[in-house]
């Protein structure tokens, strides 16, 4: 299986959040997970902990190959804020969740396990420009 999907997420550059475009391209071939995008080592290690979140849902971890892009390239990406973006958009590149609706939200946060994402619906917890209320839905981790 093959597929290719978006969603955004938010990174943090001092107290300013930025809506980071993520997507992620699932293939065959020699096994592997990159992350391309001036993306931190904490973020180059999502692939463990969506892996674990993925699994422990009772999903199938998509691949063999994975790569994943966040853009804009030049903004960096520190710490674990796009690992719910990262695994919502590999589940919904490998056919596992709709596409469509992936591709209109913004999420924030890190996956929890069984735990479910809450939803913000139409208005986000900011009033930023970029911020998730500017997107038909946001979504982060629950607590």
């Amino acid at each position: 299986m093959s597929g290719v999907a978006r969603t955004r997420g938010v990174v943090l550059l001092g107290v300013d959040g930025h809506v980071v475009s993520v997507e992620a391209h699932v293939s065959i071939g020699v096994s592997g997970f990159s992350v391309v995008g001036m993306a931190d080592k904490l973020v180059n290690e999502a692939r463990d902990r969506c892996r674990s979140a993925v699994i422990n849902t009772g999903l199938e971890w998509p691949g063999p190959r994975i790569t994943v892009g966040l853009s804009p390239a030049e903004l960096p990406k520190r710490g674990p804020t796009l690992d719910l973006a990262i695994a919502l958009v590999l589940l919904s590149a490998s056919g596992q969740v709709p596409r469509d609706p992936v591709e209109g939200l913004v999420v924030v946060g890190e996956p929890r396990g069984r735990r479910s994402p809450r939803s913000w619906g139409r208005s986000g917890p900011t009033s930023h420009p970029s911020s998730p209320a500017r997107s038909r839905r946001a979504v982060r981790s629950s607590r």
